[in-house]
């Protein structure tokens, strides 16, 4: 029986709040390229307004425990703004994972759009401006960079199994296949793979042995 899982890379970086603690959970942190691929708008821009919202209706789940809405000026768009203003919905807090923004500072904000709206939280890489300087820098090659897909991922072994790590990642052999493109990767030590250069499309993922 197999013990190991294959963990894909795209995941959504939005906390929960788990009842018993009453706190925020992050899943993990995302690199600069996963919260940009992960975003439908990232901006640089300056919190001027907020007010609280009323709960949104019940068939618009996406937004549960969102209700605190910030209005920004946009100064540099990087992806999927327009204009020179945007509002941007979050929590009430630290504990449902609501990104408490300061009104007058600037921040770069990354954002997914939920419904009708555009939401972020703590797990994102939204940040003041001041501390983006990776953020930033990624950001910069973006104009330059080449054209193609990455698919990335890590092999994790669940705690009841009695596999060795080692020596089922040494094993471990990546075939990706999909629009006529056939590429094969073997895991690093700690099970983490990455295969770039691919064309857009769907593809195909599976481990051997």
């Amino acid at each position: 029986m197999r013990h190991l899982i294959v963990v894909l890379a795209i995941v959504g970086w939005f906390g929960v709040m788990t009842p018993a603690a009453h706190a925020c959970t992050c899943i993990s942190a995302p690199t600069p390229c996963e919260g940009f691929g992960w975003s439908s708008a990232v901006f640089a821009g300056t919190a001027t307004s907020v007010r609280t919202i009323d709960m949104p209706k019940e068939g618009d789940v996406s937004q549960i425990g969102y209700r605190t809405l910030y209005r920004f000026s946009v100064d540099q768009s990087y992806l999927g703004v327009e204009g020179t203003e945007i509002e941007i919905l979050t929590g009430m807090g630290s504990s449902d994972c609501g990104y408490e923004f300061k009104i007058g500072k600037r921040y770069l904000v990354y954002a997914r759009r939920a419904g009708d709206r555009l939401i972020t939280s703590s797990c994102t890489r939204t940040k003041a401006f001041a501390q983006a300087t990776e953020d930033l820098a990624f950001l910069g090659t973006l104009s330059s960079a080449a054209s193609g897909a990455t698919i990335y991922g890590q092999l994790i072994r669940p705690p009841v199994a009695e596999t060795d790590m080692a020596k089922a990642v040494a094993e471990a052999l990546i075939k990706i296949e999909g629009g006529g493109v056939r590429r094969e990767v073997r895991p690093d030590a700690e099970g983490r793979y990455r295969v770039s250069g691919l064309p857009p499309g769907k593809f195909k993922k599976r481990r051997t042995p």
